[in-house]
């Protein structure tokens, strides 16, 4: 499918690279009614992140501090051996997660997240995509624990549905 929105969360790569991250976290859809960790994919999903509970967003915190690990692992499966343009980009995702859950930022990884919105090639190609980046940069570096900034990009179907109305 490829890109649909000029945000960090508008296309296939991002979200594949957030489904990644959902399973390193295995965090429970507790807005779903989910009070365990399922085994099906849908009840560890983090998108659409917008639509996080406060307390959805506290569980995804918490296990982002505990499971770092698991989370450098797809930033480094996503970096070796890949363009740039991957590495700049599950940074970015990375970043939003962190953000939308309220989260502190692990030691080292705001530069690093800056950085990957600095060097976004995309950004420097278009208009839209710039000021997205810009948004994103600007949210990194203003952010503060605790204070959920929620970074939001138009799904699929609603940008299906909005090219069919005309």
């Amino acid at each position: 499918m490829g890109w649909w929105d000029c945000g960090i969360l508008g296309g296939d790569a991002p979200l594949d690279m957030l489904g990644d991250i959902s399973d390193a976290l295995s965090v429970p859809n507790i807005d779903e009614g989910h009070d365990e960790v399922g085994e099906d994919y849908e009840t560890r999903m983090l998108y659409p992140i917008e639509r996080w509970s406060d307390d959805r967003a506290k569980l995804i915190a918490k296990s982002l501090k505990k499971n770092w690990d698991k989370v450098q692992k797809v930033i480094d499966l996503y970096s070796k051996d890949k363009r740039d343009d991957d590495n700049n980009l599950v940074i970015q995702v990375v970043a939003t997660v962190i953000m939308a859950s309220g989260a502190a930022f692990p030691r080292g990884f705001r530069p690093k997240a800056i950085k990957a919105g600095l060097n976004d090639e995309w950004a420097k190609e278009g208009d839209e995509r710039r000021e997205r980046i810009l948004e994103y940069t600007k949210a990194v570096t203003d952010y503060k624990t605790g204070n959920r900034i929620v970074l939001t990009s138009e799904g699929l179907f609603s940008k299906i549905g909005k090219m069919m109305e005309g």
